[in-house]
């Protein structure tokens, strides 16, 4: 079975409540345009790496509600796999203040051909996964649930509790894509048995927001997970964030929090990895994002993407450098059995004004690549670290040589690279 198409189902319901949401005047009209425009639009592109044939089955449009059925078909035409989405828009006078409230049910009537085995019928129990909500004007929020999960088949076995998915989404373009989106997933249980392995999870969560109209915005990640156990490793605590801001200048930063990871007699614990990424050009990571973006929509070759990319940055590589970028490593630590194995932190700058005209373009263009003493010569680095036992030896495994340094120089370790110079414990490399 292929995980995408779940996915796939679950963002048709999401867009086709999205395009009903838009502009409410005459509702109904307003309904069945969208649907139509939406049909069009998913024929013309590539979802999640999958092609698919859309075509409105049903639709009837009245002064308090507007309904109807959609279907989609992927392109193997000789075992087809379909997903319905029965959609039904409430317009009537009583939505004048709350908005027009909608409800959005998917089911998989076939798969691979085969019409008594779906994922409806096999994971979900014959249960639709469900999208309601409101909308207003403009804007439109709701929830999706995933309901109950429970599929064994040839030893394995999947159980998952109901899903909740709150979201808001507002500010749509005309090809009924939102400026602005936050949305909130809770899985309260999650467990997958192989035959000779347990995947368990509790207390997951997921946040996501974003703000971009296509030139500037914000955006931020946030999983969380309370507690999870993989093939006799349990983790308590788990947390990423990430997030990102765009404009002139584009800075992204990532948080990473361990409570404790046990497993094998070991335990690591207080981890925490903290970084920022700041100084990159806004205008020319925008140009990269589109690339991506395009990539994923019209179903691009990793050829074409690889190309696009190459061509953005044959443009505009010295602009993306041009506001001095740096890495800060604000904090990477890790206590192993209680006791502390390493505490890093650091800072790579580079100063743009210091590198020659045309730097990296001329570079790209040469057989030799960009001269890495120039840019030597306008970088800074500065990062530290101490290491406890644990760490030096598991260095040692993989590098003897920077193994062998570390027991020489003891706990302490230092880099720094400064007009071209470097060194180590403060002895020129």
């Amino acid at each position: 079975m292929k995980k995408t198409y779940i996915a796939v189902a679950i963002a048709a319901a999401a867009v086709v409540v999205g395009y009903g949401g838009v502009k409410q005047v005459s509702y109904q009209d307003h309904v069945r345009v969208g649907i139509e425009n939406l049909v069009e639009q998913l024929n013309d592109t590539t979802i999640l790496g999958e092609q698919f044939d859309v075509t409105v089955k049903s639709q009837q449009g009245g002064l308090m509600s507007s309904s109807g059925v959609i279907l989609l078909n992927d392109s193997n035409t000789r075992r087809p796999t379909e997903f319905q989405v029965e959609y039904r828009v409430n317009h009537g006078l009583a939505t004048l203040l709350a908005g027009p409230s909608y409800t959005a049910k998917i089911t998989n009537p076939v798969m691979k051909g085969n019409d008594e085995k779906t994922i409806t019928s096999l994971v979900l129990d014959g249960q639709p996964v469900v999208v309601e909500g409101y909308m207003k004007g403009d804007s439109i929020d709701g929830e999706m649930i995933i309901p109950n999960i429970d599929f064994a088949e040839n030893g394995s076995a999947l159980t998952v509790k109901p899903i909740a998915v709150e979201f808001s989404v507002d500010s749509f373009d005309e090809e009924g894509r939102p400026e602005n989106f936050e949305l909130t997933a809770n899985m309260p249980k999650f467990m997958l048995k192989e035959r000779h392995s347990v995947i368990g999870l509790s207390g997951g969560k997921l946040f996501m927001n974003n703000s971009f109209d296509g030139e500037e915005g914000e955006g931020q990640a946030t999983i969380e997970i309370a507690e999870a156990s993989i093939e006799g490793v349990s983790i308590k605590s788990f947390g990423i964030d990430i997030a990102s801001k765009v404009d002139d200048e584009f800075t992204t930063s990532l948080a990473v929090n361990l409570g404790r990871l046990e497993g094998e007699g070991q335990s690591l614990s207080d981890g925490e990895l903290k970084y920022k990424i700041s100084g990159l050009d806004g205008k020319a990571v925008v140009k990269l994002l589109e690339v991506a973006q395009d990539g994923a929509r019209y179903g691009w070759s990793d050829r074409e993407i690889k190309q696009a990319a190459e061509g953005v940055m044959n443009e505009r590589a010295d602009q993306l450098l041009a506001q001095n970028p740096q890495f800060e490593l604000q904090s990477f630590q890790f206590k192993q059995n209680g006791v502390d194995i390493i505490n890093a932190s650091g800072v790579a700058k580079l100063d743009a004004e210091k590198l020659p005209e045309h730097y990296i373009q001329d570079g790209l263009k040469s057989r030799r690549g960009p001269n890495p003493q120039a840019l030597m010569n306008a970088a800074f680095v500065d990062f530290s670290a101490s290491f406890g036992k644990e760490a030096k030896d598991l260095v040692g495994m993989f590098n003897p040589m920077v193994g062998a340094m570390l027991e020489q120089n003891g706990d302490q370790f230092t880099f720094k690279l400064e007009k071209g110079q470097m060194t180590m414990n403060g002895d020129k490399i």
